[in-house]
């Protein structure tokens, strides 16, 4: 299992919740948002440095 699938299995839940607050309290919508975050991630997984930060750190900037 690497790093981005690890990541997936236990953050996911938190992300869609802290999304979901963030788009008032629509889960689906929320759902939504995370999981085209985590196709982006796989696409430009390559570009991940962890010397540069925190695959969550990364993560993020995918996200927001």
């Amino acid at each position: 299992m690497n790093d981005l699938e690890q990541f997936y299995r236990t953050s996911y839940d938190k992300l869609v919740g802290f999304m979901s607050k963030k788009v008032g309290g629509h889960r689906e919508v929320a759902e939504d948002i995370v999981q085209e975050a985590f196709s982006r991630a796989v696409r430009y997984l390559p570009s991940y440095d962890e010397e540069r930060g925190t695959l969550f750190t990364w993560f993020n900037s995918i996200l927001f």
